[in-house]
């Protein structure tokens, strides 16, 4: 804003491939039920953790892949908050009201997500505790057996390269207690996955990945969020 309020300054907006959800760990008991993770996808305002914590300068995101890469899903839904669906979820997995844990990076604006987050939860009946950690015990703790016992829901952000398998090759059954950070396995994702990087023909590739990111949505393993950044390089 700064810049482009500066008559000295021209201001070239440029979208990263970059990406940024909340992960929900599909192997812990609190989040196991697709229900719970539905309500908590159904009970988080997207939009308004962009516009607050990101002052509205991220476009969002409704699917991993970026409108610039092959396999963007241009028809990927955008969940909108409703407090009532959400609660409706969580009433068929049996549940009034659940306690969780949110685990981020102690830097901002993580702390803000992490608050709107809380409030937007508390609303459907979810106590969420949050936990704030240094960088290094933060990516430290998400490896390995421990990492999956006690992650719930975490604020996750990649960056990444202009091919859509260097979106999808973190989430992999093999990255599982590795990048995997929703600790989900699906068989057919993996092997969309190789036979995506496979493939030549780049129609057949882009269908692929677009099939890939509908197994990540229909199996409600995240809150995705944040998208490519505008960014302005003067």
């Amino acid at each position: 804003d700064r810049f482009e309020a500066n008559a000295d300054f021209d201001v070239f907006p440029v979208d990263t491939v970059n990406y940024n959800w909340i992960a929900m760990n599909v192997q812990h008991p609190n989040l196991e039920d697709i229900n719970v993770r539905r309500a908590i996808r159904a009970g988080i305002d997207v939009q308004a953790i962009i516009d607050v914590a990101y002052d509205g300068k991220f476009a969002r995101a409704c699917a991993m892949i970026a409108p610039a890469l092959l396999g963007y899903w241009p028809d990927a839904p955008c969940y909108e908050r409703d407090v009532e669906q959400a609660k409706a979820y969580l009433a068929e997995a049996g549940l009034e009201t659940l306690d969780v844990t949110l685990t981020y990076d102690n830097v901002a604006p993580d702390n803000v997500i992490a608050e709107l987050v809380q409030a937007n939860l508390a609303e459907v009946g979810i106590n969420v505790e949050l936990v704030p950690q240094d960088s290094a015990l933060f990516w430290e703790e998400g490896y390995g057996e421990e990492g999956a016992k006690v992650r719930q829901l975490t604020i996750m952000g990649y960056s990444t390269y202009p091919d859509p398998a260097w979106d999808t090759m973190w989430f992999t059954c093999a990255q599982v207690q590795e990048w995997n950070w929703m600790y989900w396995c699906n068989e057919e994702f993996d092997r969309l996955h190789e036979e995506g990087m496979r493939e030549l023909d780049q129609d057949k590739r882009r269908d692929i990945y677009i099939e890939m990111q509908k197994l990540m949505d229909a199996d409600a393993i995240a809150v995705q969020g944040r998208g490519q950044l505008r960014q302005g390089p003067v």
